[in-house]
């Protein structure tokens, strides 16, 4: 396989997995305007979890995908504006996510053990690799 097409492939898959992380908080948010019952954190756990592990994934392809094009445009095999547009596309679909990924963490939640759980995932989704919940 020629290194310009795995560039476009590790790209392609690395825009998929942006795209499912952006469709689960999207539709996340769309049916839960806020935590008050179990299966409400139950959904919201599973939300996280694939978060992270998207998120470790994406460090993987996105790396890659750097790596990849830097040798790519020293050896004169793709042009620096074709790097930068699809770093773009990347890049703003991710500023999208991240205020999506903000709203879900400031939901409103009924319940103090509610709230003290929900809090704990927050803090394992924004401070460690992997979901210990």
């Amino acid at each position: 396989m020629e290194l310009t097409t795995l560039f476009y492939i590790l790209f392609a898959c690395w825009l998929a997995l942006c795209v499912a992380a952006t469709a689960q908080l999207y539709f996340f948010l769309q049916s839960h305007q806020g935590i008050s019952t179990y299966n409400d954190m139950t959904d919201f756990k599973a939300l996280a979890r694939f978060q992270m592990y998207g998120a470790l994934l994406s460090i993987v392809l996105g790396g890659g995908f750097f790596l990849l094009g830097i040798y790519l445009l020293l050896s004169s095999r793709l042009g620096l504006l074709m790097i930068l547009l699809l770093n773009g596309v990347i890049f703003f679909l991710s500023l999208y996510t991240k205020k999506l990924e903000n709203r879900a963490k400031s939901l409103p939640v009924l319940g103090d053990s509610l709230k003290e759980e929900y809090n704990r995932i927050i803090d394992v989704w924004m401070h460690k690799p992997f979901p210990d919940f």
